[in-house]
């Protein structure tokens, strides 16, 4: 494709249930994960192995693709919550790369209710600004509408 943008690639939105109306007004019709919980569930039923990360990883693309749903448009979407565990450093996850694989496949929403710059840093506070997202350019837009 001519000219298509990195954007064009990824189906790839944050938004901030903390906007002026409520999540259940403009994602009303869209799965949710809640990925903390998932992954603490799995991690937590099976024997810790130096492959952890891969498992994890593995599971979670799974897990996005099973709970991801058909909207009244007739787009295939999943909105995803509470990444802070895909951080965790004894996983050695690219968070980023994960959501942006799994974009090119399904509509991402990332609920962020945190610190956003520039559509492309996400982090929860000033203070733990070390951890964080960090999407590349155009693979990550703004929810709006």
């Amino acid at each position: 494709m001519k000219g298509a943008t990195s954007s064009d690639r990824y189906d790839l939105y944050w938004y901030s249930p903390n906007d002026d109306c409520a999540i259940e007004k403009p994602l009303a019709d869209v799965s949710k994960l809640d990925i903390g919980k998932e992954i603490a569930q799995f991690i937590r039923s099976r024997e810790r192995s130096k492959y952890l990360g891969l498992d994890v990883e593995s599971y979670l693309k799974r897990r996005i693709r099973s709970a991801s749903g058909v909207t009244k448009s007739g787009t295939i979407a999943l909105a995803v919550d509470n990444i802070g565990i895909l951080l965790e450093p004894e996983l050695g996850l690219k968070p980023e790369k994960v959501l942006m694989d799994m974009s090119q496949e399904l509509r991402i929403f990332l609920l962020w209710p945190y610190t956003v710059e520039n559509s492309q840093l996400f982090y929860w506070d000033s203070k733990s600004k070390e951890v964080h997202l960090q999407f590349p350019e155009l693979t990550i837009r703004r929810w709006e509408q």
